[in-house]
């Protein structure tokens, strides 16, 4: 009865259809890494080592899943167009190992670069429902950020 929560919950469920709809594509042809890391590929473009355009991706979505390539359809749909079922398998578990460890602490308290870091994970799955984060340029250098920062803060002092 109340419309503005009507409209917010279809709009933040948009993902569940699109999902479904997109696996039921899936053809057992996966895209290995495309998608997801998509500042190796524009380097190897950059010199010219393969010729990966930024517009291939959208082109290659479409093809794969019509009009479905630019709608919210989750994480997982993204995630098993690029790896399979394997790869999205050994996807999840190495995410869960990742923010497992940067979750566990010998004396109960969170150092200021796991919490850096633990703010790109959940970055990745609090995005999932309207889109895939990875396939950003930017989530790849945010990624390579993070890491560098904790590693650097990570080690000891002099």
């Amino acid at each position: 009865s109340n419309p503005i929560l009507y409209s917010l919950i279809d709009y933040g469920s948009q993902w569940y259809q699109n999902c479904i709809r997109v696996m039921s594509m899936y053809s057992f042809n996966a895209l290995h890494g495309q998608l997801s890391f998509p500042l190796p590929v524009m380097i190897l473009d950059k010199l010219g080592f393969i010729d990966y355009p930024p517009e291939k991706v959208e082109m290659t979505l479409s093809n794969l899943w019509g009009s479905n390539y630019d709608r919210f359809n989750g994480i997982t749909a993204n995630l098993l167009l690029e790896f399979g079922y394997i790869g999205t398998l050994l996807f999840a578990i190495g995410y869960g190992a990742i923010v497992r460890s940067l979750g566990r602490t010998q004396n109960g308290s969170y150092s200021f670069e796991r919490f850096a870091v633990m703010g790109v994970t959940f970055l990745l799955v609090a995005t999932g429902i309207f889109n895939y984060e990875m396939k950003s340029f930017y989530y790849n250098l945010l990624i390579i950020y993070a890491t560098c920062f904790y590693l650097y803060l990570k080690k000891p002092a002099v």
